[in-house]
């Protein structure tokens, strides 16, 4: 699963919106919204680890590993 594709699930599943997610991960909604457009490939460490945090996931999740 890609890390776009976990994103969608895990915002679905959690019933949060990009702008409830970037409030509680203190990540940009930009950032947020391009990885769900998948404009961004590359997601950085950090965010990843927020993310993961945030759902209770570990990173490789995230990065889809």
């Amino acid at each position: 699963m890609s890390t776009q594709q976990y994103l969608k699930e895990a915002m679905q599943t959690a019933d949060i919106n990009q702008v409830q997610l970037a409030a509680k991960t203190n990540i940009k909604q930009q950032t947020i919204s391009k990885i769900l457009t998948g404009e961004n490939k590359t997601l950085r460490y950090t965010n990843a680890k927020k993310i993961a945090d945030f759902f209770g996931d570990k990173i490789e999740k995230v990065y889809g590993e």
